[in-house]
């Protein structure tokens, strides 16, 4: 009848709230999802969830949840129909390492062009491990210089990584000599120089010493081509 809400009764029998802090299998059955929320616990930490049609991590992703700074996430849609199952996964850890800079890697990949300088082996910068790479630029401190370096080689199957962040430390010994700018230090990334994603760092984002600069795979600043 127009109007009016029918109660189904085995519905709302079945209808229960879970609290998740780890990853794990909520149900193996079919079921609809009403309502989700995703909490950091602490305001340093990046917080991510993926919800998965199935009973297994590998599962396809329905639903990607992130939030910071201690902000909640709440997510209200019609039902959300998972018809394999419920698998729901807390992701907190690096799931992988592109490039260590120098400990295992070869620095000697990355090639340099325009104003950037041959990468060189460092151990007196270093965040983790015992070894960075030392990125310098032929410059006379003239914001129009331009330094770039590229590193092509195969990762491999990367697509289970696509809602997630990449992070990358880099160090600063200056940053006034970079040009005012939204994009005045860049990262892209993609699957060759016609098909990348770009994230983009202004001056003012930047400060001497260690900086962790976090790129959201799902939010890129621009992207050319199509990456896969």
């Amino acid at each position: 009848m127009p109007g009016r809400l029918k109660l189904i009764p085995e519905f709302s029998k079945k209808a229960i709230t879970e609290y998740l802090t780890s990853s794990r299998v909520v149900t193996e059955k079919p079921c609809y999802l009403f309502a989700s929320l995703i909490s950091p616990y602490l305001d340093t930490v990046d917080c991510q969830v993926r919800l998965r049609n199935g009973e297994m991590v590998t599962s396809e992703i329905l639903l990607n949840l992130k939030t910071q700074y201690e902000q909640c996430m709440h997510h209200y849609t019609p039902p959300i129909y998972f018809n394999r199952g419920l698998y729901v996964e807390l992701v907190g850890e690096i799931l992988s390492v592109l490039d260590d800079c120098g400990d295992t890697s070869n620095i000697s990949l990355w090639v340099e062009w325009s104003d950037g300088l041959a990468p060189v082996d460092n151990q007196v910068y270093v965040k983790e491990g015992v070894h960075s790479m030392g990125l310098g630029i032929d410059a006379d401190k003239n914001p129009l210089d331009q330094g770039y370096w590229r590193n092509t080689e195969s990762q491999g199957d990367l697509s289970a990584y696509q809602n997630d962040w990449i992070y990358i430390w880099v160090y600063f010994g200056v940053v006034e000599y970079l040009l005012v700018l939204a994009n005045s230090f860049q990262f892209q990334i993609g699957t060759d120089v016609g098909n990348r994603d770009k994230f983009y760092f202004a001056n003012t984002d930047l400060s001497v010493g260690w900086n962790l600069l976090k790129c959201d795979l799902d939010n890129p600043d621009a992207t050319d081509g199509v990456v896969d």
